[in-house]
């Protein structure tokens, strides 16, 4: 009867970690434990005599065990299930990121589709009028000036250039002796000489060129 209760009970200890309370096999095994314990109970007031049982200590260890040994399976199966709630949390989790993506890339597309729709709406329209207007024989151009046909070029105007060349030319050379007059600073005359340097004249050579050399040449001859 004590093995029968130890296997109930190791059995019950199993099935708690496991189902609920309200579990059918689990309330059998708890009944069964409940009339074996009465039956352990009255055999041990009836009997007088002793009899050799397993060591109270071992078995509060042994079921100290295996409620540990329970409480350990228990803990891993919901760690189990902790972790395939994870994997399945984590593919929902890709499904929703891809489904983004999908979503974000389906509302790039509808509007461009918009605006072509738009644009081809226009297109349509404007074509339905132009061909009302021809048909009406309507027309949405009119003519503001006719063509015309001019004979003479229009450019270049070779006389008008040739006048404001020359007189382009004529204006340049006047500023450009002005302006290397200006900033010529040589002396050229005993005066400007004197009065420059506020010094004497001595002597003054004059400049002959060749021309002039070989025309008193000639006249002394």
């Amino acid at each position: 009867m004590r093995q029968l209760l130890y296997g109930l009970q190791l059995q019950e200890k199993k099935l708690a970690g496991k189902v609920t309370d309200d579990h059918p096999e689990l309330k059998s095994i708890r009944e069964q434990i409940v009339q074996s314990q009465a039956i352990l109970s009255k055999e041990q007031d009836a009997r007088s005599t002793v009899t050799e049982a397993p060591n109270r200590a071992y078995e509060e260890l042994s079921l100290a065990l295996l409620q540990q040994e329970v409480l350990l399976a228990a803990t891993q199966a919901k760690a189990n299930a902790l972790r395939e709630q994870i994997a399945e949390t984590k593919k929902l989790l890709q499904t929703l990121i891809e489904s983004e993506l999908q979503i974000a890339t389906l509302q790039r597309e509808v509007q461009l589709q918009d605006v072509s729709y738009r644009k081809y709406t226009d297109n349509l329209e404007q074509a339905n009028i132009d061909h009302a207007l021809e048909a009406a024989q309507i027309s949405n151009i009119n003519v503001v000036q006719p063509a015309t046909l001019i004979e003479k070029p229009v450019s270049p105007k070779i006389l008008l250039n040739l006048i404001a060349g020359f007189f382009g030319g004529v204006v340049a050379a006047i500023g450009l002796a002005i302006f290397c007059d200006v900033v010529d600073h040589s002396l050229k005359t005993p005066e400007e000489i004197e009065e420059k340097l506020r010094l004497p004249l001595l002597v003054s050579i004059p400049r002959f060129d060749r021309r002039q050399l070989a025309l008193n040449g000639r006249s002394q001859t």
